[in-house]
């Protein structure tokens, strides 16, 4: 984890990818020693992470973590505008600043030329799908 700035809580979704794959293909040696054969993974992570990818699945910004507070402002003065009393009501997803959603508002105002690219927004799981899988 690393935090730029108060508040910033990033993390580099390449490296959480190699540093599973090593585990992974060490579990994966010492099973196969054992004779036991792996007929499944399963992946869990946190939530409410986020990153920008471009159309072809490389990064464009670090893993924006949950823990990551600098959309405060901006979801304070959205909780307060007809706009997020909308979002909230067609999500059911209370505005908050680990939100995805937050983080997208906050990148608008601090790094609008970054989401002029083409490009998706995805979470820790959504990229571990697209890197271990190919496929979102």
């Amino acid at each position: 984890m690393r935090s730029p700035t108060p508040d910033a809580a990033e993390q580099d979704a390449n490296l959480i990818y190699e540093k599973t794959m090593g585990v992974l293909e060490q579990a994966l040696a010492f099973l196969a020693d054992e004779g036991t054969r792996v007929r499944a993974v399963s992946f869990s992570s946190a939530m409410h992470s986020m990153m920008c990818v471009d159309e072809s699945g490389e990064p464009l910004t670090q893993l924006i973590t949950w823990a990551d507070k600098r959309s405060a402002k901006e979801t304070k003065a959205l909780q307060q505008t007809e706009r997020g009393q909308d979002f909230y009501e067609r999500t059911g997803t209370p505005i908050h600043p680990m939100s995805p959603f937050a983080k997208l508002v906050w990148m608008n105002d601090h790094q609008a030329p970054l989401l002029e690219k083409p490009q998706k927004s995805l979470g820790l799981k959504n990229i571990s799908s697209l890197n271990y899988s190919g496929n979102l």
